[in-house]
């Protein structure tokens, strides 16, 4: 009965910048680029309609992308605390994405 519903599985969304430094420690290495927000914006929508026209299969941003980096961190959520879970640590939940997606 919770089919296509989303939980914040921290206690709250990191910011951006958070998450950027994160992946920094998890890969040993700076990342170089930082886009302002406005940039991205305009890059996930042309991968987006880029996708629609040539079906790309792992496009490097999407509109997804550009609304959670657009999250600022402030928003907590209390849906995991509801179903009677409990949230984890924001970077030993970020480790186990981080690692599943470079394995797969």
């Amino acid at each position: 009965h919770n089919i296509h519903e989303k939980y914040l599985i921290c206690n709250f969304n990191p910011s951006f910048y958070k998450l950027i430094s994160l992946c920094e420690e998890f890969q040993g290495k700076k990342i170089k680029i930082y886009l302002p927000m406005i940039l991205i914006n305009f890059v996930s929508i042309f991968f987006e309609i880029t996708n629609k026209i040539f079906k790309i299969k792992n496009l490097p941003i999407n509109r997804s992308s550009y609304h959670f980096a657009n999250l600022d961190g402030e928003f907590k959520g209390k849906k995991i605390e509801q179903l009677g879970l409990k949230y984890t640590d924001l970077n030993k939940t970020i480790r186990k994405l981080f690692d599943f997606y470079s394995k797969n």
